[in-house]
């Protein structure tokens, strides 16, 4: 599965093709939720369920499920000398609590291994009417 790629024209397709390939995997799965906030201190005042309910293109979903040896592809360029950029398909032989541990699973930096952390990340076009801040794994 890691050589494959699924090409969807929406985020809820892609998402859904995600939820069907995961639920075919053996073993328990860890949900990894984000922490959302809002850049603008004027604008507390949105609850933290509509703020996780918002799916901005560029951004991961506030809540990303994995089990052990799936697949993932990583949604930024952390270090691409070394081949952790956008685009890079992962294997994730743990999932620990904190980080996400990835090790490479094709091309020319094939088993090279990543500690992917929460990152603070925000859409690059605003969808509305304040900047939504996004604490998630970048996959």
């Amino acid at each position: 599965l890691c050589s494959q790629a699924v090409n969807a024209s929406t985020n809820e397709e892609v998402n859904s093709v995600n939820e069907h390939m995961i639920s075919n995997f053996p073993r328990e799965s860890r949900e990894y939720c984000s922490s959302d906030t809002t850049a603008d201190e004027n604008y507390h005042h949105y609850p933290q369920d509509f703020l996780n309910h918002l799916n901005p293109s560029g951004l991961p979903l506030h809540k990303i499920q994995l089990k052990k040896n799936c697949p993932i592809m990583f949604l930024m360029n952390l270090d691409p000398s070394n081949g952790h950029c956008s685009g890079t398909r992962y294997k994730v032989p743990e999932l620990n609590s904190k980080v996400i541990e990835a090790v490479i699973a094709t091309g020319p930096h094939n088993g090279k291994r990543l500690f992917i952390p929460q990152i603070p990340l925000i859409p690059t076009d605003n969808q509305f009417s304040f900047q939504l801040r996004r604490r998630q794994s970048p996959m």
